[in-house]
């Protein structure tokens, strides 16, 4: 819907997205090259606005999932070690491309906390009834909303290591915003 603006929602979609498919490459593959990608592209997307930080989740579970799996100490310490890699590419695509919020962070906090203010401290519905009730199903329509709707429920029931990268992204997001009392669509 907003695509034709120039909001950062549009380019932070399109991190969102990148990184997700690097989350899941890197739970196919032993490479930590895809781990390593998706890292960047969640600094990237934390760039373009700072909720996009939420997608390192997906990278922490397609990744660290491999701990639980029996193996020797060394694959273990190989996986906490890509992990750690992980952090600082993250931290290091924020920094190179926001380095105003690592010179005044005292001011981004003080901006987040009266952001804060204004979109969870207002009187109102709360955005979880409004996103159910008409934003989602007018983005998908009813029938595609639905659809997206049974496949999360799916994913829930069935926890198929894709399935949890995927949920790990989309329920900390959506909870993150489900208190809401000002309620922009394009959020």
């Amino acid at each position: 819907r907003d695509s034709h603006y120039a909001t950062v929602d549009v380019p932070l979609a399109l991190l969102v997205t990148l990184a997700l498919g690097f989350a899941l490459k890197a739970l196919r593959t032993e490479s930590r090259c895809p781990v390593w990608i998706s890292a960047a592209l969640a600094g990237l997307a934390a760039s373009a606005k700072y909720n996009g930080a939420i997608v390192i989740l997906t990278t922490v579970v397609a990744t660290g999932g491999r701990l639980f799996r029996p193996g020797p100490p060394t694959e273990r310490r190989r996986i906490v070690l890509s992990l750690a890699v992980a952090a600082v590419i993250m931290a290091a695509a924020f920094a190179v491309t926001s380095p105003w919020c690592i010179r005044y962070v005292q001011l981004v906090a003080l901006g987040l906390r009266h952001q804060r203010e204004v979109l969870f401290g207002g009187e109102g519905v709360p955005a979880w009834r409004v996103l159910v009730s008409s934003i989602l199903p007018n983005a998908f329509g009813w029938p595609g909303f639905i659809a997206v709707s049974a496949g999360v429920l799916r994913a829930i029931w069935k926890r198929q290591p894709a399935d949890l990268v995927l949920l790990v992204f989309i329920v900390p997001a959506f909870l993150s915003m489900a208190a809401m009392t000002w309620v922009l669509p394009r959020y």
